[in-house]
């Protein structure tokens, strides 16, 4: 284009132009100065705020990629780090404190830790930032085992002050092994101490010599309940509409949405549940005499027990001294004083000689390692798996139900030629019907694959999903405490169109089939709607045909006695055959560890299959929740934690399972 054109393009403003005031004046010199000192120190400011922004962000980065790198060289060298924490400077073992010391915080798990490199720098990890350690009953049973034949241990100390409530099967395992210790070792005083007891506790406590309690504590039960939030009028007053596809008639999960109160069906069901899992709680109260019935006399009647509270002024603690159902009151440094006059001080004055179990553990692994010999036995093992919480299709955790997770173990097990059958514990409520299928599938193949038995055992909960999964065992048992069935299917949506039509969002378009639309600010069709109502069905009929595959018996009984999304208490799911037998986990060891010995020259070994799942997040995540919990606001620190997690699966095409499997409950905790 020329210059000519150019000048051509923008057309003279031909319009009349309007006059320009310029109003003069005199500013002082001292004003001048004033803004300019104004204009330079806020200048300064920012500039000091930006400075320490960066400083502060870069100095986080900094330790960031410190930590990770220390991470990396420390667990390589995790092996040297544990035997140096393990032995004395002349190459000794260390000598073991009178005290045994069992500091429960927090969570057990039922799952315990990989055992590899990078678990043992995760303690070492732990006990520099001083943040809980690892429980899991795995370990607790160990250590109580190791030290049934050790005589340097004098006394057994649990705390349970901060212990997280937890599954009864859980629970109950940790007391069969204090009860089993007791009985190598009588002379040996194992107590028990809580600023306040939950039911879980106290049930662990009832096996202990002594439960001691703080003058200002008491027990945080009082029962078994369950409630849900419902939402049916909040979706209306918004324009939400529930987008409801099941198939089961009691399908607890999906009332939240469809109503405003639990339906009288569900609530019977439950209560039939709960009132039968009571009384089993307060049976298993009673390898301390008469600790069951007193705590059921105490709570049945509610204004009868403000009464008698009333008579220890509002004491909680005083009244259960008094029914015997605490031995003594006592605050825990008074308690640590006692010990501390018959064991001696510790690393502080207010702290007695003792030793922490997983300390004990790491000491006994490397004196056994010392001193075992080479048996010329035939080894033999029982391999454990597990599958924990709800099942997902994609995780980055270890310790979720997830397909990729069941494969690496299951992985794993086919390279141990010494495996000989398999058990897989279940504590989970179901889940996505994709990855439970994926599961089953895997189990089954690998039975053709290896010929081993798989067994299930079900503790506290095993239900919908969860059982689905289960059909794959050649045998199936339950603790007695378990729930299991919520045989159903169902799929769960809200749709927004009213509400976005309502403040002027419309949604239009195109597609060549409406069964390929996807609707936002529109109803669903009415042909998507009928679909996903067929597949529903279609996976329900699939679960009813896998249930009664696994167990015949069930084919000669009409499917709405099992099915319909039902939960069971195991008493009535063996009658029903939904499972072969109701056993604990325990027994279901020692009975297989029992069989495998039959052959004098084979000795069993129970090996525990975890998937490695080392969390490259790991120290990131304890870095920020533990040195920079005090820089920065809670929601700050959340969002941060959130963030690695979400980074950490980003780009994995993970999507929201369309059709579930679940119960109305995640989790049965005491």
């Amino acid at each position: 284009m020329s210059e000519e054109n150019n000048n051509q393009s923008f057309p003279a403003d031909n319009r009349e132009k309007s006059p320009v005031i310029i109003i003069e004046g005199k500013t002082s010199g001292r004003s001048h100065k004033i803004c300019k000192s104004i204009g330079k120190a806020l200048l300064t400011i920012g500039s000091i705020i930006t400075f320490a922004r960066n400083l502060v962000f870069n100095l986080i980065f900094l330790l960031l990629i410190f930590a990770i790198f220390s991470g990396i060289y420390f667990a390589n060298n995790a092996k040297d780090i544990v035997e140096n924490t393990a032995v004395n400077a002349d190459g000794s073992v260390k000598t073991v404190s009178p005290i045994l010391y069992f500091d429960l915080s927090g969570t057990i798990h039922e799952m315990p830790q990989p055992d590899n490199e990078y678990t043992k720098f995760t303690k070492q990890f732990s006990d520099v930032l001083n943040t809980p350690e690892y429980n899991d009953v795995v370990s607790i049973e160990e250590a109580l085992n190791t030290a049934s034949d050790d005589k340097r241990i004098k006394s057994v100390y649990f705390n349970f002050s901060k212990t997280d409530r937890m599954p009864m099967p859980v629970a109950s395992r940790v007391k069969k092994a204090i009860l089993d210790y007791k009985k190598k070792n009588p002379g040996v005083m194992v107590n028990a101490y809580s600023d306040a007891y939950n039911a879980s506790s106290y049930l662990i406590a009832t096996a202990c010599d002594k439960i001691i309690l703080d003058p200002l504590g008491g027990f945080t039960f009082r029962g078994f309940s369950a409630s849900s939030l419902y939402f049916k009028d909040l979706l209306n007053r918004f324009n939400l509409s529930p987008l409801v596809f099941r198939a089961g008639d009691f399908k607890s999960a999906v009332e939240p949405f469809t109503s405003n109160r639990m339906s009288e069906p569900v609530k019977e069901e439950y209560r039939k549940a709960f009132n039968i899992l009571w009384l089993t709680y307060l049976k298993s109260l009673n390898s301390r005499p008469n600790t069951g019935s007193a705590i059921g006399n105490l709570y049945a009647v509610p204004d009868n027990y403000i009464k008698t509270l009333v008579n220890y002024q509002g004491s909680e603690a005083e009244l259960l001294n008094k029914l015997n159902l605490v031995d003594e009151l006592m605050s825990q440094e008074d308690f640590n004083a006692s010990l501390i006059k018959l064991y001696g001080q510790g690393k502080s004055i207010f702290e007695p000689k003792l030793t922490g179990y997983q300390d004990y553990l790491t000491l006994a692994s490397l004196s056994n390692h010392k001193s075992s010999k080479k048996s010329d036995k035939k080894l033999s093992s029982v391999a454990v798996i597990y599958g924990i919480g709800d099942i997902v299709d994609k995780t980055e955790s270890p310790t979720t139900f997830s397909p990729d997770n069941i494969k690496e173990v299951l992985d794993d097990i086919r390279k141990d030629k010494s495996v000989n059958n398999v058990l897989l514990c279940i504590n989970s409520g179901g889940g996505s019907v994709t990855a439970s299928e994926k599961i089953r599938n895997m189990l089954v193949n690998f039975k053709k694959e290896t010929g081993k038995t798989l067994t299930v055992s079900m503790n506290g909960l095993a239900a919908s999903g969860a059982y689905w999964i289960s059909t794959a065992a050649d045998y199936v048992y339950a603790s007695p405490e378990t729930i299991t069935g919520s045989i159903g299917v169902f799929s769960l949506g809200i749709s927004a169109d009213k509400l976005l039509n309502e403040y002027g969002v419309y949604e239009d378009g195109v597609e060549t089939s409406e069964l390929a639309r996807t609707s936002i600010a529109r109803e669903m069709p009415q042909s998507q709607k009928i679909e996903i109502q067929l597949s529903v069905e279609s996976i329900y009929k699939k679960f009813i045909t896998l249930a009664r595959n696994a167990h015949p018996e069930l084919k000669k009984v009409d499917y709405r006695e099992f099915a319909e999304g039902r939960i069971f208490t195991v008493y009535d799911a063996k009658n029903l055959h939904l499972i072969n037998d109701i056993d604990t986990f325990d027994n279901l060891i020692a009975n297989a560890k029992k069989q495998i010995e039959k052959d004098k020259n084979t000795i069993c070994k129970v090996k525990h299959f975890v998937p490695d799942g080392f969390d490259s997040q790991f120290i990131l995540k304890r870095l920020l929740s533990t040195h920079i919990q005090g820089l920065v606001s809670d929601n700050t620190l959340k969002m941060l934690l959130s963030w690695f997690d979400t980074a950490s699966v980003k780009g994995s095409n993970t999507q929201a399972p369309k059709i579930m499997a679940t119960s109305a409950f995640t989790s049965i905790d005491l």
